[in-house]
C-alpha cells in the first residue's frame, strides 16, 4: 500500500499538536476548515520517517 493509499484510508483520524492548535488560532484559522481542505486535497512535502515521535509527514 502506497503512503498516499495509508493517508486517504487514515484521513479521518488526524490527530493535531497543541502547538498546531495554537498555531491555527495566531493566524486566524479554524481547525474545521483546514481538516475539510485537508481531506479534499492535500500534497505531501515531506517525509519523516525516523521522527522521534514516530514516522510523520509534512502535508
Amino acid at each position: 500500500m502506497s503512503l498516499k493509499d495509508r493517508i486517504d484510508s487514515n484521513i479521518n483520524n488526524i490527530k493535531l499538536t497543541l502547538r498546531a492548535l495554537k498555531r491555527f488560532q495566531e493566524n486566524n484559522l479554524e481547525v474545521r476548515e483546514v481538516l475539510e481542505t485537508l481531506r479534499s486535497k492535500y500534497q505531501i512535502i515531506e517525509e519523516y520517517p525516523n521522527d522521534l515521535r514516530g514516522p510523520s509527514i509534512l502535508l
